[in-house]
């Protein structure tokens, strides 16, 4: 990356962060980390990473347990899979809102329409003309939890109506059921 981009431009897009403690640049997804690209109109403008393992780390002498995501220091533009809607005759059809990539990919691999926000109370109020643009019908489908509850209701506050909910039987969220 550094031979193609200058450490500007890997800064401005997220790839590389700067310590706060040293000041140097680094590599934002710095453990073995599997990426998922965020696509709008077929051009990746955000990725995510899931640390493969341990997410633990070293500071000062102690060990931490940091967060198995990884996301980039900037404002998430659009859905996880939104060029599902952008690029098919989903006209009437229903798309599942979901709790995340994994949940996405899930319902994705089980013939649903789905699309992702990351965590649950970070559905964005601009996401909803998308869903009207392509005449898709919104279907809630986050984790069975008070997370996906009070990140259900945002969902609903967003679009000004009442929402069909969906739930994983017997499961807190749709990659359980697998």
């Amino acid at each position: 990356l550094k031979s193609l981009f200058t450490m500007e431009e890997l800064i401005h897009s997220g790839i590389f962060s700067i310590s706060r403690r040293a000041g140097d640049p680094y590599f934002t997804f710095w453990k073995h980390t599997l990426l998922f690209p965020y696509y709008y109109e077929d051009t990746v403008v955000y990725i995510q990473g899931r640390i493969i393992g341990n997410a633990s780390y070293q500071r000062d002498g102690k060990t931490k347990q940091g967060s198995k995501w990884n996301n980039l220091p900037k404002t998430i533009p659009c859905l996880y899979n939104v060029n599902n809607l952008l690029h098919s005759d989903i006209g009437g059809e229903e798309v599942l809102i979901c709790e995340g990539v994994i949940d996405t990919l899930t319902l994705l691999d089980g013939g649903y329409n789905a699309v992702g926000i990351v965590g649950a109370e970070n559905f964005q109020a601009r996401w909803v003309d998308e869903f009207k643009k392509h005449n898709a019908i919104p279907i809630l489908a986050l984790d069975k939890d008070e997370a996906g509850e009070r990140g259900s209701q945002k969902i609903v506050n967003c679009f000004k109506n009442n929402l069909k909910r969906v739930y994983p039987k017997d499961a807190k969220d749709w990659n359980s059921c697998l």
